[in-house]
């Protein structure tokens, strides 16, 4: 994203009293807990511990990023993100690992932070965004801001 995208969209998030910021791998120690529990609690099916560890190391390493929403006292929102890459196409995707608020956030600051999110991901080379969700009222966001739903299925091979 560029230093003028960004600035646009800090602009707009200020208007509404929020800042969304992608936290640095040195920051993740000081908001593990939040960023632990929003993995938990977005993440169909749950979240293994061997999982929330791999986050974690990737985090701190930089493979995986977290972002963070605040208003004025608090956080109100945190996701992870990574860059993909499909090994015979070779085209990179951003894969959102877990989006999850910790109050009502309204159309308008979710259209905001999605347009964010595209800057970014295109930033870093990306063609698309993936994510993960069950939850209907994101379902239809998704919807809202343009998502195929054509395109995947997914098959437990668990007994």
């Amino acid at each position: 994203m560029s230093m003028a995208e960004a600035q646009e969209v800090q602009e707009e998030l200020v208007k509404r009293e929020y800042s969304f910021v992608r936290l640095s791998p040195t920051e993740i120690g000081q908001c593990w807990t939040v960023i632990r529990h929003s993995s938990v609690e977005s993440s169909p099916g749950g979240v293994s511990e061997e999982s929330l560890t791999n986050i974690l190391k990737g985090l701190q390493d930089g493979r995986i990023s977290a972002w963070v929403v605040t208003s004025v006292k608090e956080i109100v929102a945190v996701g992870t993100s990574t860059v993909i890459e499909d090994n015979a196409s070779k085209v990179k995707s951003l894969l959102v690992y877990s989006i999850f608020s910790y109050e009502f956030v309204d159309v308008e600051l979710w259209k905001t932070l999605f347009i964010a999110l595209k800057k970014y991901a295109k930033s870093c080379g990306c063609k698309t965004i993936v994510a993960f969700a069950e939850n209907k009222r994101v379902l239809g966001l998704l919807k809202e801001f343009g998502a195929k739903f054509d395109m995947r299925a997914t098959i437990s091979v668990e007994d």
